[in-house]
């Protein structure tokens, strides 16, 4: 039942792993860190936004649902 849920975070979580790495080494090679930085920020905010829309939306804490001590 979760299969597909947990698919598409394995996939995600692959996606961001290659995001950092190719923020760092573009930080590496010279690349403003701002500008780096701004393009997280922007990622970053989109997606809290829409989890806090689909919060709204389902009538459901979703970021709740998380245990944030494990972080």
């Amino acid at each position: 039942m979760l299969e597909p849920v947990q698919e598409r975070l394995r996939n995600a979580l692959t996606l961001l792993k290659e995001a950092v790495d190719l923020s760092v080494s573009l930080f590496v090679q010279g690349a403003d860190k701002t500008q780096i930085g701004a393009e997280w920020s922007e990622f970053l905010g989109e997606f809290f936004s829409y989890v806090k829309h689909k919060s709204r939306e389902s009538k459901q804490n979703l970021l709740g649902w998380i245990r944030w001590p494990r972080l």
